[in-house]
């Protein structure tokens, strides 16, 4: 299952993955969530993250923050909007958004984005 939360209200971005969070078994929770930094993110390590098998329960959570770029660079006061992707960024994008639909069912994925992506956005 494929999650996208995204736009400037962090609060409800943050409660939003928290109740997924909370959806999982207390004990073993943890072990089955997976929380990668979205900047320079390939799909092998996607893919890896994504088809592990859960650990004593039913689905594992895979968290991917920032996919786009959107977070500034560390140091810096100025952010990045995802309209402003490179190539190189876009088609990393489009090789991601083309295997999505080959991720386990066993995994529930989630694209926490800090700026709004509009309507006709591949996400």
């Amino acid at each position: 299952m494929l999650y996208l939360f995204h736009g400037d209200d962090e609060f409800s971005r943050a409660e939003a993955v928290s109740r997924l969070k909370a959806e999982m078994d207390a004990t073993l929770g943890p072990l089955n969530t997976a929380v990668l930094a979205g900047r320079n993110l390939q799909l092998g390590a996607l893919r890896a993250a994504c088809d592990t098998v859960p650990f004593m329960v039913p689905w594992r959570l895979v968290i991917v923050e920032e996919l786009l770029g959107s977070a500034p660079a560390p140091g810096s006061k100025a952010s990045r909007r995802p309209e402003a992707a490179s190539a190189a960024e876009r088609a990393r994008l489009a090789e991601i958004v083309e295997w999505l639909p080959q991720a386990p069912e066993t995994t529930r994925l989630v694209f926490n984005e800090s700026h709004s992506l509009g309507d006709k956005h591949p996400l």
